[in-house]
């Protein structure tokens, strides 16, 4: 694969394409032009962590990307990138956005039907029949 072929666009999502091509002016980029971005700016945009960095670079490191399906090694070594890059993810989410006063909030799962502390509230307070009717 030659230098000043174009990036091969493909091979990434349709989100991670625009990214690209916005630091291009739109246009699809040459290998050559996209290696030549520094690590550090491609990080700055907030679609590329680390894992799809290594992604990017290492189109232009092989002659031929792999077509076919992942060896069992190759999903191990993608699964832990992926969990680095989350792993990252949320570190930042957690600096950029402040705690409130009384600790993180955590949503917990809503409880099955019949078991919530709405129901059993209703029920314990089920109107008291005073006699009244509403019919004539």
């Amino acid at each position: 694969m030659s230098r000043d072929e174009p990036f091969p666009l493909s091979h990434f999502s349709p989100r991670l394409q625009a990214v690209i091509c916005g630091e291009f002016g739109g246009r699809c980029p040459s290998l050559q032009e996209v290696a030549a971005i520094p690590d550090a700016r491609w990080l700055t945009t907030p679609a590329i962590g680390p894992a799809l960095l290594r992604k990017i670079r290492a189109v232009g490191q092989c002659e031929e990307c792999p077509a076919g399906p992942l060896s069992d090694g190759e999903l191990l070594a993608r699964l832990a990138a992926l969990q680095e890059e989350l792993r990252l993810l949320q570190q930042a989410v957690r600096t950029a956005i402040p705690a409130r006063a009384g600790g993180p909030r955590r949503l917990l799962p809503r409880p099955a039907s019949g078991h919530g502390p709405q129901e059993r509230r209703s029920a314990a307070r089920a109107p008291a029949d005073h006699g009244w009717s509403t019919n004539p």
